[in-house]
């Protein structure tokens, strides 16, 4: 008799595990369904913000589909249900489990594999300025070899307009569902500090005002050390806006530098900004740098 999971069975329990979602203050890559709603209803005229950048504040989305109830008002429905479930102050705390009979090789929007199986605890807690998540998971024969992981854990505090943060959470940059040009589902979240907006309102001045609603992101995160050069420095970047309904513009930057023998000071981070460390100096490049431009 074969000790195998059946394909059903695992396909079952691996979604169970993807589309399970913690109370956070913003909506994470992973939920297909979530997805969906989002861009239908900014694409509808119902929620103003680039649908391309996640995670997605809550804040950001409060939608109604309004005389628009036949078309949107499914997306609307679950979208605020999810955020009366997750946008809630107090503690919330998850067990999750899950099993698959293979690893898929790409996962696309709704989550990175963790494994043949995997067990773990998700703790949050949000005030009203504070927000801060411990997730524990136990990975079986995971493919970095790294079995107990804290991927999903944060701290995040708002001022004014404002987030600041550090942890290891999930991002997807761009438009594409099965991957991304910079950052996505496809590896696991990076340690980072990071600073971006909570709210996508448009300028309210006329020399930024054809912008419309605008977001924007900026990271510095370590690689792990299981590399050729150890302890890599990360510094990512996006902007988004959306002009015209309908139409939204992202701009992403991502650059690596530093690490085990690579020079990290202030002048190697300043060359990396300026774009003069990618084969224009003497020796090896002390910077990797990629950009991308999504419509």
């Amino acid at each position: 008799m074969s000790s195998k999971i059946p394909a059903w069975l695992g396909g079952v329990l691996l979604l169970a595990a993807a589309t399970s979602t913690g109370a956070t203050p913003w909506l994470a890559p992973g939920d297909l369904r979530a997805r969906f709603a989002v861009q239908k209803l900014a694409d509808r005229g119902h929620l103003a913000l680039p649908a391309t950048s996640w995670p997605i504040m809550w804040r950001n989305l409060d939608a109604s589909a309004g005389a628009d109830q036949a078309a949107s008002g499914s997306a609307a429905a679950y979208l605020r249900f999810e955020r009366e479930q997750q946008f809630t102050s107090g503690s919330h705390n998850e067990f999750f489990l899950s099993a698959q009979t293979q690893e898929p090789a790409i996962t696309g929007f709704s989550g990175y594999s963790v494994g043949d199986a995997a067990a773990g605890v998700d703790l949050q807690w949000q005030g009203t300025a504070l927000a801060a998540g411990l997730s524990v998971t136990y990975a079986a024969n995971p493919d970095d070899s790294e079995s107990v992981r804290l991927d999903g854990s944060y701290i995040a505090a708002t001022a004014s307009n404002w987030v600041a943060g550090a942890g290891a959470i999930e991002r997807w940059w761009g438009p594409g569902w099965q991957s991304s040009l910079i950052l996505s589902n496809n590896a696991r979240p990076m340690p980072s500090v990071w600073l971006s907006r909570n709210a996508a309102t448009a300028p309210d001045n006329a020399w930024f005002g054809w912008l419309g609603p605008w977001d924007i992101i900026l990271l510095a995160g370590q690689y792990e050390s299981e590399r050729a050069i150890p302890d890599t420095k990360l510094l990512a970047m996006r902007f988004a806006f959306r002009p015209v309904s309908g139409l939204d513009i992202g701009l992403s930057r991502a650059i690596m530098f530093g690490g085990e023998g690579r020079p990290e000071d202030l002048s190697t981070i300043w060359h990396a900004l300026t774009g003069t460390d990618n084969g224009q100096l003497e020796e090896d490049d002390p910077g990797n740098q990629i950009a991308s431009i999504d419509v």
